[in-house]
């Protein structure tokens, strides 16, 4: 039975589609065992979908069991909420600056510009002084601490520009620091051993200040927990696999200057590929994400005679650059369906590349010009199967009165043979 090029391209948009509406009946592989404890102080078990925020969240996803129906924790009635050996987070009332701190916007205030807002905090260091971190989408990180004499509040530090005149009255713009943090530090979060140059020059960094605070803590002889240390846990960072598979490939030619033809089709063709693929897990969501990058060698052969006076030759061979997108369906632990978004911008090698026309006088020399594709797959450990359907391309859309259109669908298999993890 023949099947067409875009029969294969509908076939895998219904795959798609068919995966992503029965996606929620497995989809409980992201709810992990934690606890909640609302405004009443009652904490309740429960299981909770942990997403790996990029960002502090405002709301969580949680069950009470694996039966029961999804439901959503807020800031309205939760004072803290966590999953076990991962992470934890606390609901509180607190002053926060939210001053901005991309160069072009920062303000000409020293002081930090205060709003009060209700938010959840991510605990980094429990003990006799702990340590707690925010990240909103606009802003960089901001640290909170709090002991047992000193409620929650923010560690001061913020940028902001500073305008001076020197001898020759020439204005000037510097950038300058509020390091009010130190000073915190100094006062509340201070051991007796603790030279006063640590302080001096100490950053406003999540390394920096974890390994303060867990330092004070030693000293102070109290027990205290690294929650931040329990999320970072090794993970993977980059995969290399080999992408060997099958070119469904078709191509047309077509001529407005002459009176012989008009278009030409040669004939569809099954081709080997061979590529080379990248992968670089994004530091979010629950390694769901991921960047690809991909060279790939295609090639396209074939000739046409057309009512015995021209002959049409096309000899296309590619190292194809093409950049993308991966999002993973998490199954279980070995197992994983993903879906891919490629761009393949143009960037290739075409070994002199030709279309052949009898009817004109020299070769026509292929060039590259932007598409995109869209791929299913599924992967278990090391091997990996996909579908992928590529958006039409014109061979020839550097001249005008020709053209080649040339589409493909591919069946890639991946063997992954490097793997790096980190933290």
């Amino acid at each position: 039975m023949h099947i067409s090029i875009s029969q294969l391209s509908v076939r895998l948009f219904l795959f798609c589609l068919l995966f992503l509406a029965t996606y929620p009946s497995f989809a409980q592989i992201n709810f992990e065992k934690g606890y909640f404890i609302n405004e009443s102080n009652v904490k309740t078990e429960c299981l909770i979908k942990n997403q790996d925020w990029a960002y502090n969240p405002s709301q969580f996803k949680y069950k009470l069991n694996e039966k029961d129906e999804l439901k959503i924790g807020s800031l309205a009635s939760i004072i803290e909420f966590g999953v076990y050996g991962s992470f934890k987070y606390v609901g509180v009332d607190v002053k926060i600056d939210r001053s901005p701190n991309e160069l072009a916007d920062l303000t000409k205030t020293k002081d930090p510009i205060w709003s009060q807002e209700k938010l959840f905090l991510k605990v980094l260091i429990s003990g006799k002084a702990n340590l707690y971190s925010y990240l909103g989408e606009k802003n960089s990180e901001r640290f909170f601490y709090s002991t047992a004499n000193k409620n929650i509040q923010q560690l001061i530090f913020k940028q902001y520009l500073e305008s001076k005149q020197n001898e020759r009255y020439e204005t000037s713009t510097l950038l300058m620091g509020n390091f009010a943090f130190r000073q915190q530090l100094w006062i509340d979060v201070r051991c007796s051993q603790t030279p006063k140059s640590t302080l001096e020059t100490i950053n406003y960094t999540k390394k920096e200040l974890l390994n303060y605070f867990k330092k004070y803590n030693e000293c102070a002889g109290d027990s205290f927990v690294e929650h931040e240390k329990m999320t970072n846990k090794k993970r993977e960072l980059f995969n290399l696999s080999l992408t060997p598979g099958i070119n469904f490939a078709s191509s047309n030619f077509e001529a407005d200057d002459s009176k012989y033809i008009q278009r030409v089709d040669f004939e569809k063709q099954t081709n080997l590929r061979i590529g080379l693929e990248f992968e670089f897990i994004l530091p979010f969501k629950k390694n769901k994400w991921s960047f690809l990058l991909e060279p790939y060698y295609k090639s396209f052969k074939d000739s046409k005679m057309v009512e015995g006076y021209d002959s049409v030759r096309i000899n296309y061979q590619a190292i194809e650059l093409s950049f993308g997108l991966r999002y993973y369906f998490f199954l279980n632990k070995n197992s994983k369906v993903f879906l891919n978004f490629i761009a393949n911008p143009g960037f290739a090698m075409n070994f002199n590349s030709t279309v052949e026309y009898d009817y004109y006088y020299q070769p026509l020399e292929i060039t590259n010009s932007f598409n995109y594709g869209v791929g299913a797959g599924f992967n278990y450990r090391r091997l990996s199967a996909e579908l992928r359907f590529y958006s039409n391309r014109n061979l020839l859309s550097n001249l005008w009165y020709y053209s080649c259109y040339y589409k493909e669908f591919a069946f890639i298999i991946g063997y992954k043979f490097l793997k790096v993890k980190g933290k």
